[in-house]
């Protein structure tokens, strides 16, 4: 569904009062915007809280969507506002022991691509990933932020500026230090398990 579809739906709830249309927005953007608040905000339970404040937020500000944006920059634009306060007014610094409940998260090794994986080729994957997860949430703040929308949710950097309401360049230059400081982090990584650091 194009990001314009999701604009006139977004106006068909706030004009018409149309639920399934709504509905429609709630379905797509839910499990996007959970795993951008989960990594943001780093653990479970707040994760879930934003979520839901996230939607409330959206539908009290409903005012405020201009259709001639994007609507995915303005929900996501929502979301960051929402983090940035609980940073600002909780004082909230995330911790790494909760990442995710594995009970509850899509497994990462259920989505590799090679057919028929070795355990030993699993158990290496799910290393990196590990490893790649700490790393990012290791980074700061706003750097992390850019990463995830860009890497992980595959927002274009225009519309990453408008979330964080930074120039393009900015936000360009924090993808680039995110990527040199994950490559850093995981080389670091990859020689101390050699034993090599």
């Amino acid at each position: 569904m194009e990001n314009q579809e999701h604009g006139t739906l977004f106006m068909l709830y706030r004009d018409k009062g149309d639920l399934s249309a709504f509905q429609v927005l709630v379905d797509f953007y839910n499990k996007p915007l959970f795993n951008y608040l989960l990594r943001l905000l780093r653990r479970l339970e707040d994760a879930e809280d934003a979520l839901q404040e996230v939607w409330f937020k959206v539908i009290r500000q409903a005012h405020t969507y201009n259709d001639q944006g994007r609507f995915s920059s303005w929900i996501y634009r929502v979301a960051h506002n929402h983090c940035m306060d609980l940073f600002r007014r909780k004082s909230h610094f995330p911790i790494e022991e909760e990442n995710h409940d594995p009970e509850r998260a899509e497994s990462r090794l259920d989505r590799l691509e090679t057919e028929d994986p070795s355990p030993r080729d699993l158990l290496m994957e799910q290393e990196r990933f590990d490893m790649l997860e700490a790393a990012v949430g290791r980074l700061p703040e706003a750097i992390r932020e850019v990463y995830i929308l860009r890497a992980m949710n595959d927002v274009p950097f225009k519309e990453i500026a408008e979330i964080q309401n930074a120039p393009l360049g900015t936000v360009l230059s924090r993808m680039h230090q995110a990527v040199q400081r994950l490559k850093q982090a995981v080389t670091e990584e990859e020689k101390a398990s050699l034993g090599t650091a």
